[in-house]
C-alpha cells in the first residue's frame, strides 16, 4: 500500500492528465491499461515467489536480494545502487517539476522560483524526517532510496567504509543534497513534460531490473555474470534507444522500455550460458523456494 501510494503521485496527478489533454486519450489509456495489467501480473506471478525467496535469503531490499540470490555481495550491490542513482535522479526531477508547475499556475509565480522553493521544502522535511500528500511523498521516497543506496550499498557493503550511526546519517544527507541539486537542474525547463521524464525513469528501472528479477525467480541456471550483463545492457539500451534510435521515427519510435527489456533478457541468457553455472548452494536454495 505504501509503495503504491509513493509511486502513484505527481505523474498520475499532473503528468497523465496532461498527456491526455495534449495528445488525446490513446497514449494515456494504454498507459493506464498497462499499469493495471502489469500490477496484477506482478501480484499474481512475482509477489509470492519473491516474498518466499527474500525471506529465505533474509533480504529486505532489492540490492540485497540480487546479491544474496547469486552469492555475490559486492559487484551486484554496486551495480544495483548505480542504476538506482542514475534513474532516480530524473524521477526526482519530475516531482520537482510537477511542484513548480502547480504553484506557478495557482499563484502566478515564476516557474523556476516556484520549483526551487518546492525542492527546498522537500529536501528540508526529508532531512528532518518525514511528512504526509501526494506529490511530495514520491519525491522524498526517491531521495531517501537514492541516498541510502550510496551510503549503505556503495559505502558500507561495497567500499567497506563503515558509514553507520551519525557518520552514516551525515553521508546520506550530503548525498541527498547533491542528488537534489542535480534533479533541480534537470527540472529547470518549464516546458519539460512530467510524464515523459517519469516514463524514461520507468524504462530505466524496468529494463535494468525487470529481466534480472524474472530470471532470478524462475531460471536456476542464471548466474551473477548474466545478471550484471542484463543490468548493464538494459540500462545502456534505454539511453541508446531514447536518444539515438527513436528519433529516426517510424517503426523505431517505440517506447524504449520494450527493446531495452528484450536486449537485457537476451544478455542474461547468453552470458549465463557462456559462463560457469551458479554454485551448488545457490541452486539448492532456488530448488527449496520453488518447491514451496
Amino acid at each position: 500500500m505504501s509503495a503504491e501510494a509513493s509511486d502513484m503521485s505527481s505523474w498520475l496527478l499532473m503528468g497523465l492528465p496532461g498527456v491526455a489533454y495534449l495528445t488525446g486519450l490513446a497514449e494515456a489509456s494504454w498507459t493506464a491499461t498497462g499499469l493495471v495489467v502489469g500490477t496484477y501480473l506482478n501480484w499474481l506471478i512475482v509477489a509470492k515467489r519473491i516474498r518466499r525467496y527474500s525471506n529465505r535469503l533474509n533480504a529486505i531490499t532489492v540490492p540485497q536480494f540480487f546479491s544474496k540470490r547469486w552469492g555475490d555481495h559486492r559487484s551486484l550491490l554496486s551495480a544495483v545502487a548505480a542504476v538506482v542513482i542514475i534513474f532516480f535522479i530524473p524521477y526526482t526531477a519530475s516531482g520537482f517539476s510537477a511542484c513548480g508547475k502547480l504553484f506557478s499556475t495557482l499563484f502566478g509565480m515564476d516557474y523556476l522560483t516556484a520549483m526551487l522553493i518546492s525542492a527546498a521544502v522537500i529536501v528540508i522535511y526529508t532531512v528532518m524526517g518525514g511528512f504526509l500528500a501526494a506529490t511530495m511523498s514520491t519525491a522524498d521516497s526517491q531521495l531517501l532510496a537514492a541516498s541510502s543506496s550510496v551510503s549503505q550499498d556503495l559505502g558500507n557493503d561495497f567500499l567497506k567504509c563503515n558509514f553507520s550511526g551519525k557518520r552514516g546519517m551525515i553521508v546520506a544527507r550530503g548525498v541527498m543534497l547533491a542528488i537534489s541539486a542535480i534533479a533541480a537542474f534537470l527540472a529547470r525547463d518549464p516546458d519539460s513534460s512530467v510524464f515523459r521524464v517519469v516514463s524514461f525513469a520507468w524504462a530505466g528501472f524496468g529494463a535494468a531490473f525487470g529481466p534480472v528479477m524474472l530470471m532470478a525467480l524462475f531460471w536456476k541456471r542464471s548466474n551473477k555474470w548474466g545478471a550484471l550483463a542484463g543490468m548493464l545492457v538494459g540500462g545502456i539500451m534505454v539511453f541508446v534507444w531514447k536518444f539515438l534510435i527513436a528519433p529516426l521515427g517510424g517503426v523505431w519510435a517505440i517506447y524504449e522500455l520494450l527493446p531495452a527489456f528484450l536486449c537485457s533478457l537476451v544478455a542474461i541468457v547468453v552470458v549465463s550460458l557462456l559462463t560457469p553455472a551458479p554454485e551448488k548452494s545457490v541452486v539448492q536454495v532456488f530448488e527449496e523456494v520453488r518447491q514451496k
